[in-house]
């Protein structure tokens, strides 16, 4: 379990710390759409798919994603592994349906998201910006879900 938590606070860490600044500064400092917590609207997509580089397109649609390939995966069986030995019951449901769906709505905004860095500006429709918007505010609503979850457990667990 240990294993799994150090790869998955890595692969976290290349990024946060790593990838998403060097596609922000390649897009004139705006933040990737991955890490907007309130996702984003058509022109605040517009404005980020015009002001980035091609080598920052290139970046994100390459070395970024397949880190974040490998990334919600990891999240999910890391947490999924915690929150499985800490419940029981009905509890064991919401152990398994928070991760599996923020893994999920992850792998989404990652297909939307690539989707729009591939076509012409001009392609980008308001629906496309939609969905992977509505996917990244579900991916951390679930996240932050399971996290609630899992502190929740540990701190029944002590005072049990």
């Amino acid at each position: 379990f240990g294993l799994l938590v150090a790869a998955t606070l890595a692969a976290d860490a290349a990024l946060v710390f790593w990838a998403a600044p060097r596609i922000s500064a390649q897009a004139g400092g705006l933040p990737i759409f991955d890490l907007r917590l309130l996702g984003y609207d058509f022109a605040a997509a517009q404005a980020f798919l015009s002001a980035l580089s091609e080598s920052g397109r290139a970046f994100y649609l390459g070395t970024a994603q397949q880190i974040d390939t490998v990334f919600p995966a990891l999240v999910a069986v890391s947490l999924l592994v915690a929150l499985w030995r800490l419940s029981r019951g009905w509890l064991r449901l919401l152990a398994v349906a928070l991760p599996l769906g923020a893994m999920a709505f992850d792998y989404l905004e990652n297909a939307r998201v690539a989707a729009m860095l591939r076509a012409d500006p001009g392609e980008v429709s308001a629906a496309m910006v939609a969905v992977a918007s509505d996917a990244t505010v579900a991916k951390f609503a679930l996240l932050a879900a399971s996290l609630a979850l899992l502190l929740g457990l540990l701190v029944w667990r002590s005072v049990r």
